[in-house]
């Protein structure tokens, strides 16, 4: 995991020189790479807030057919159900309650998450608005995230508007990644459009604005979902900015000052949530 370095070192390079890829450069590449992660993963949560869930049964006299435990209270882990049918499966626990259950393992139907996702996130929901909770979440089944997230949702009669505010951390056992922040997702039937502010923790605190990150859905499986336009700023010493748009095809620019850097693979420096 690359760590972000906020050096101090100023390059004696003439004005708007391309350059190879400096520390700051690609200190600001991972941590932008960390946000997409982010926004992927608040806006799959929440694609997911105005589906009907499936009802969890509360009478029974066999608590194993049924999820209930002797008690008659709900047993999640009864209703476990291995890697068969849609993936996460959504559960009404109460009328407001839901849970997204990923189960042991799965690569959401969402088409926003490139990795596989396990665990649980409780949702409580009011009409469009709503308020979650991870449980048990993990992205490749390793990265354990706790927090919570809440947010809207609106549907157009093209694209459905998702907006989220989240406080999550991410931990393997070794790193810990510490995250806030607010994000908008356009999603239309091919695309997913993102915007927003955060301010992401590693080695210290970077604030991170996404404008107009767009994501072709087709291009997201994979470890690295790779932009198709837009931009990113990371407020590191001074600002520096990632363009999607140039050259493309997986190869960005990032502008640090006076500096532009030379064409690099953005995926060289793929976020450690994925």
């Amino acid at each position: 995991m690359r760590h972000i370095l906020l050096i101090g070192v100023t390059l004696a390079t003439p004005a708007c020189t391309k350059v190879d890829v400096a520390a700051e450069m690609e200190s600001a590449l991972v941590v932008t790479n960390h946000a997409i992660g982010l926004a992927l993963l608040t806006t799959d949560i929440a694609s997911y807030q105005l589906e009907i869930p499936s009802e969890v049964p509360t009478q029974t006299t066999d608590s194993a057919d049924t999820g209930l435990n002797d008690t008659g209270t709900t047993d999640t882990g009864a209703r476990r159900h291995g890697e068969g049918g849609p993936c996460p499966e959504l559960f009404a626990v109460s009328d407001a309650l839901i849970e997204v259950d990923y189960r042991t393992g799965c690569l959401p139907r969402s088409g926003l998450m490139p990795v596989v996702v396990s665990g649980t996130v409780f949702v409580e929901r009011n009409e469009t608005s709503f308020d979650g909770q991870f449980d048990t979440y993990a992205i490749n089944l390793s990265h354990a995230v706790t927090g919570s997230i809440e947010g809207t949702t609106t549907q157009g009669p093209n694209a459905l508007q998702i907006s989220t505010t989240f406080d999550i951390t991410a931990k393997d056992g070794k790193e810990t990644l510490r995250a806030s922040g607010n994000t908008t997702a356009k999603l239309t039937g091919s695309e997913v459009t993102l915007d927003g502010d955060l301010s992401i923790n590693e080695a210290s605190a970077v604030k991170v604005s996404l404008d107009g990150l767009t994501l072709d859905l087709s291009d997201i499986p994979g470890e690295c979902p790779e932009p198709s336009g837009g931009s990113a700023t990371a407020g590191l010493s001074r600002e520096a900015i990632v363009d999607y748009t140039t050259p493309g095809n997986g190869q960005v620019t990032v502008a640090y000052g006076k500096r532009t850097s030379d064409d690099v693979r953005l995926c060289a420096f793929r976020s450690w949530l994925f």
